[in-house]
């Protein structure tokens, strides 16, 4: 699997796709809830094989000289073969490039053993989304 930002227009429509079909469709949300105002200033990230786009994932700077990774999502057929830690790793990186000194993300508590695996630590239960799926908030150090 390959790892690096969308390159085409079709890329681009395809990490949106996924992203929807991940992280929105399962709680009935409309196609368009998956993206945020601050796509422009964001980093994608894709992970890639024979064309298809099987994993997804965005990084930010917030205050304090940290980034925030969002939207990460990773197809079912997917899921066990690296492709989420894949996206990760390549998400650290460029953090690392643009000179964070760690990185804040808010993940759904089901995902939370993943970052674990991933070196993230718990800071504190966050937000409810949709009133059903609980954040907890997490961070590294790089």
């Amino acid at each position: 699997m390959d790892y690096r930002s969308p390159q085409s227009d079709e890329e681009v429509e395809a990490y949106f796709r996924l992203r929807w079909e991940v992280l929105r469709e399962p709680w009935g949300h409309e196609r368009g809830s998956e993206k945020g105002d601050d796509e422009e200033e964001s980093f994608h990230l894709v992970a890639i094989e024979n064309s298809r786009i099987f994993g997804v994932g965005r990084l930010h700077a917030i205050e304090g000289g940290r980034m925030q990774i969002r939207y990460m999502g990773v197809a079912a057929e997917a899921q066990g073969r690296g492709a989420g830690t894949g996206i990760v790793a390549g998400l650290e990186d460029e953090a690392r490039r643009r000179g964070a000194s760690g990185i804040l993300l808010h993940a759904r508590e089901s995902a939370v053993p993943f970052y674990e695996k991933n070196g993230y630590g718990i800071i504190a239960k966050s937000y409810l989304l949709w009133g059903e799926i609980q954040h907890f908030e997490m961070t590294k150090e790089l």
